[in-house]
């Protein structure tokens, strides 16, 4: 084992039929991690090598990411060629989840043939998941967008003090702020090999970019404003580790409870009521 490095930590049996697992990115420069106010202006993307004893990741990257979503750091993440994504889900263990995150990218991809813009200040990430077929979620497959674009929203609105700023779900996958401006969007690509899911969901929303549209503080500034308040800008690591987090919880309430556990969060921020 290379002296400094860590060695793999055991894996944990996921919950319910839904594989987040733990995850950190790598590099060669301090640990940065999800959850601070820390946002770098590489991009973070996946090659993944699982850490097992005696094997170590050859750390390809010349500047690092680290962001940690759990106690137990399992994969290290370098950087690949685009094709090679789609590919690390499909060869996933189940008990690994798998994320992606960039501060900045040149390819964002929309619904159908639209592209997103991805200016630095975007929260830009992509989460592999698997879902079992015979789960409640495996069942009704479609409702996975409508909980990734809620727990954007969630991850805001959640906050104390934050309840009141009017981020919004567009159907089917769209972040609005109050029905006027589109903030950000959900794009969940999926295979179905045996009885298992394989999931990527796609997400990016405007942090802390005012430009091309506005972007979340930009509304935090605006209620200060209006209500003599005193709220602090949002960073685009934290907000991402929360919309993980509420996805998560949210996946989980559907597995218990099916739609009915979930809808009547999702009215509650519909832009369409």
């Amino acid at each position: 084992m290379t002296p400094g490095m860590t060695p793999a930590l055991p894996l944990k049996e996921p919950p319910m039929s839904t594989t987040f697992g733990t995850l950190s990115l790598s590099g060669t420069e301090p640990e940065q991690r999800i959850g601070s106010d820390v946002c770098s202006e590489d991009t973070a993307l996946l090659q993944c090598q699982r850490l097992s004893r005696g094997h170590q990741p050859s750390l390809a990257s010349t500047r690092k990411l680290s962001f940690q979503c759990g106690p137990d750091p399992s994969w290290f993440f370098s950087n690949p060629p685009r094709s090679s994504r789609r590919g690390l889900t499909l060869h996933s263990p189940k008990d690994v989840g798998l994320i992606a995150i960039a501060a900045h990218q040149i390819q964002g991809r929309g619904r159908g043939r639209n592209a997103w813009l991805s200016p630095l200040g975007c929260a830009m990430f992509t989460v592999g998941l698997q879902v079992e077929l015979s789960s409640r979620l495996g069942r009704r497959i479609p409702f996975l967008q409508h909980l990734a674009a809620l727990a954007v929203v969630e991850a805001v609105r959640t906050l104390p003090g934050y309840e009141d700023i009017d981020l919004r779900v567009k159907w089917p996958n769209d972040i609005y702020y109050s029905n006027l401006i589109k903030l950000g969007g959900i794009l969940v690509t999926s295979t179905l090999m045996g009885s298992t899911f394989h999931l990527l969901i796609g997400c990016g929303f405007n942090v802390t970019n005012s430009n091309p549209t506005v972007c979340i503080n930009d509304l935090i500034q605006q209620h200060n404003l209006e209500h003599d308040g005193s709220l602090q800008p949002l960073s685009c690591a934290q907000l991402i580790a929360r919309t993980v987090s509420c996805l998560e919880t949210l996946i989980s309430s559907f597995q218990q409870g099916g739609a009915d556990a979930v809808l009547p969060a999702y009215y509650k921020r519909w832009l369409h009521r």
